[in-house]
């Protein structure tokens, strides 16, 4: 349930005032249906009447209802100063009750300076601007207690996700300042922005040991620290009557910091899988990745055992984080006449990625890098404990049954994400006007030949580092994950 109400109104000449103010109530339901075949009478017919003993489970339940109050203002002067401010209220039946209203302000200033203050013809628009705001978050349902079911027989089973307890909402405090400046009749612009955001109490799942019978439990993060830059600088190096070139150029760096974690607790471990040991620590930048490694004596060679085998480490050795040190895209377009021509490149320069497919390939036989040694076999140059040369040879499959598996080393399997890609290619003709007006209610139409995800120029990590980019806290790490696809298709833009 939403409800808005708007005003306007001129309060002197040269000062407007707009705003609106607002409620809504939020909240969904969800059920879902579970059937286990519990095996097969007949083998291969994956039909629920060919089921040996099916069993089915129900579950409902419902995200947490949000009811919000808010309210957003504008006071102009003269069209060229802007001064912004919003408050909004929520009350989440997620949090506990003491905890459940939280408030997030905020205000921005926005100045136009070129029609402040007379400047050379040669300065086409000049803009400043700065804001300060809050933005809240409440948590999932079912984080302030711990829910059991009941299963088949009467078996009480215990959650995956152990209960938070008392905790506090989730409030990011955000500062951002930029400018917006454009030269010569708009051939050249430059556009820049600065942020920070501190974000406490965040919400971070985190593993926990076995033996609690839970996989995981939610903490409220002291502090964590997103700091950046944000560049987009725009030219028209050629402007005529019948062809142009107009380039386009971002940039955008971002430095994460976690300043504080919890009072405890100064490590904690994001997720301890077969492959990649993920961690947050106190100081450090999330993202951390640690992982196996072929282990090495004091003189740098690779040790074996005495059976000829790689000796690998547990999984302590930094592999590095999984973000990138910046992002990098220029975009290029032509037009000449009626025909148009641009294509789009990405760079991403930085982070690490760990490639699980190719582990697991290498160690099944699947994989170009598995026919090494297949035949013949391989004495390793590394040396036994004792520091002897190793002299014992060992099968392809030992080789990489040590190396790759499910427990991946990081000499073989962790790749650097740096990587340049084709990002768009897109061909397009004007239909001249006299042929669609033809029609009688088209007034414009372009042709289009469209082609995304074309290529790399420049690639480390045997797939798409984009695979193993992070939608949840962690990230980093791909297992039999499909690859990404090239696009290329027709497209018609039509106006009426």
């Amino acid at each position: 349930v939403d409800a808005l109400l708007s005003f306007k109104r001129d309060i002197t000449k040269d000062f407007n005032l707009t705003g609106y103010l607002g409620g809504s109530i939020q909240e969904t339901k969800f059920a879902s249906v579970n059937t286990n075949a519990n095996g097969l009478n007949k083998l291969d017919f994956f039909f629920m009447q060919n089921a040996r003993n099916p069993r089915t489970t129900n579950q409902v339940g419902q995200t947490p209802e949000i009811q919000s109050i808010y309210g957003t203002s504008t006071l102009s002067f003269k069209d060229y100063l802007y001064l912004d401010v919003t408050a909004r209220n929520d009350w989440s039946s997620a949090l506990p009750k003491e905890n459940q209203s939280y408030c997030y302000p905020s205000g921005g200033l926005t100045a136009i300076v070129t029609d402040m203050i007379d400047f050379p013809k040669w300065v086409s628009y000049g803009k400043f601007r700065g804001t300060y705001a809050k933005a809240g978050f409440g948590g999932q349902q079912y984080l302030t207690d711990n829910y059991f079911t009941v299963g088949a027989g009467g078996v009480v089973n215990t959650p995956s996700l152990r209960s938070l307890g008392n905790y506090q909402p989730e409030i990011t405090t955000s500062f951002e300042a930029g400018l917006d400046w454009r030269f010569f009749t708009n051939r050249i612009g430059l556009d820049v922005t600065y942020y920070r955001s501190d974000t406490r109490n965040q919400l971070i799942a985190l593993a926990v040991p076995n033996a609690t019978l839970f996989s995981s439990q939610y903490i409220n993060a002291g502090l964590i620290r997103n700091s950046g830059v944000e560049v987009m600088l725009t030219g028209s190096p050629i402007r005529s009557k019948n062809f142009s070139w107009d380039i386009n150029v971002n940039y955008s760096k971002n430095v994460n910091n976690v300043v504080e974690l919890s009072p405890r607790l100064k490590r904690a471990i994001l997720g301890d899988d077969r492959q990649v040991l993920q961690v947050v620590d106190e100081g450090k930048s999330f993202g951390e990745m640690y992982m196996a490694e072929w282990r090495r004596d004091a003189q740098g060679r690779r040790l074996v055992s005495a059976n000829g085998v790689p000796l690998i480490s547990p999984k302590n050795v930094y592999a590095g984080n999984y973000n990138p040190n910046y992002q990098l895209g220029v975009n290029n377009s032509f037009n000449f006449k009626n025909l148009s021509f641009s294509f789009l490149l990405d760079y991403r320069n930085g982070g690490t990625v760990v490639a699980g497919t190719s582990a697991a390939m290498d160690v099944m036989g699947n994989s170009k890098n598995s026919l090494e040694y297949r035949e013949t076999g391989v004495i390793l140059d590394a040396v036994t404990l004792t520091g002897v040369q190793n002299t014992t040879r060992i099968s392809a499959e030992t080789y990489w049954q040590s190396l790759g598996n499910r427990t991946p080393v990081k000499d073989f399997y962790a790749f650097s994400a740096t990587n340049l890609r084709v990002r768009e290619v897109v061909f397009g003709f004007r239909i001249p006007n006299q042929l669609v007006q033809k029609t009688g209610f088209v007034k414009n139409a372009r042709l289009s030949l469209v082609g995304r995800n074309l290529l790399f120029l420049m690639r480390d990590a045997p797939y798409d580092p984009e695979i193993a980019t992070a939608v949840t806290n962690r990230g980093g790490m791909e297992y039999n994950s499909l690859p990404t696809t090239r696009n290329i298709g027709l497209s018609l833009n039509a106006s009426f």
